[in-house]
């Protein structure tokens, strides 16, 4: 199920043509503080979140109506399995980037590619046992900060 959310916010600094970034302040809502986030309006709908290279939808706060938003928040025809988003996307392509590292991992001495392997698995089992843990704690709400957390204490061990 897709969910739309609208998140008041306001604009903190000017909208310059030399620099198109500007920084949204999102109000508070739903147990998320308040924060700053650097985006690019891209058009009349959309912006671009500079940190995730994101693309969202945008408005201004007088287009916002809340009843229409109302029966838009959630659509079940949004469900899609997995299988079906592959068969619209015509199969599995894997990007070039990601050939270009396999064959360049193939290429190693085999005692580095079993290193490699380790260390991603070691890497994968961390992350996801600490942000199961994480996430639990903070009734299965995952943030930035959790996940920079996570980084943080692999970089220590």
């Amino acid at each position: 199920m897709v969910l739309t959310t609208w998140w008041g916010a306001s604009v903190t600094t000017e909208v310059d043509e030399r620099n198109p970034r500007t920084v949204l302040r999102y109000d508070a809502h739903d147990g998320f503080e308040e924060e700053d986030v650097e985006v690019i309006f891209v058009s009349k709908e959309h912006l671009k979140d500079c940190s995730t290279e994101s693309e969202l939808h945008w408005m201004r706060e007088s287009e916002y109506d809340e009843d229409e938003a109302q029966g838009q928040d959630e659509d079940p025809d949004a469900l899609i399995s997995m299988e079906d988003l592959l068969e619209q996307a015509g199969g599995i392509n894997a990007p070039p980037l990601e050939q270009e590292a396999m064959q360049r991992l193939q290429q190693l001495p085999m005692d580095h590619q079993l290193h490699l392997a380790e260390a991603y698995r070691n890497f994968v089992e961390h992350m996801a046992v600490t942000l199961r843990t994480k996430g639990q704690a903070n009734g299965g709400v995952l943030t930035e900060a959790h996940v920079h957390e996570a980084m943080g204490e692999l970089a220590r061990k």
